[in-house]
């Protein structure tokens, strides 16, 4: 996700579906103080998500690292809005487009996987549609 929208924002512009994405829906609802404050390449303030870690690297890119703070495969462009994966496009990599078969193995370098998840987040998704759907008037895809 690029970014979160926030509710009055999603008022002033009449939008009547909103994604409910797994990967950030628990941050969505902590309060901004639970968020890191980090300064955009264009000045402007933002917050990451909670437990987002980045790295930058002696010309000024931003890489997201992982739980132990080592560089992942997710970087930013100086002057960027968004982190690309890099894991493709390795120098000297090749990808044969007719033995190309994407794995399972992708999960262990987003620092967006998440693990199967337990019974009390799935009751606090359901919340979460059913709060967006009857008191905020969205439909949730």
């Amino acid at each position: 996700m690029i970014a979160s929208v926030e509710e009055k924002v999603l008022q002033r512009f009449h939008v009547d579906v909103v994604p409910l994405d797994i990967s950030c829906a628990m941050e969505d609802v902590r309060p901004d103080s639970d968020w890191i404050p980090k300064n955009l390449y264009e000045g402007a303030g933002g917050l990451l998500p909670p437990g987002t870690g980045i790295g930058t690297d002696s010309e000024g890119r931003w890489s997201l690292l992982d739980r132990n703070g080592n560089p992942t495969s997710f970087r930013m462009p100086r002057e960027g809005y968004y982190f690309d994966n890099i894991s493709f496009n390795q120098p000297g990599a090749v990808i044969d487009p007719a033995t190309f078969r994407p794995t399972s193995r992708q999960k262990t370098l987003s620092p967006c996987w998440m693990p199967p998840m337990n019974m009390p987040d799935c009751r606090f998704l359901l919340e979460r549609v059913f709060f967006l759907e009857t008191r905020r008037g969205h439909s949730v895809c």
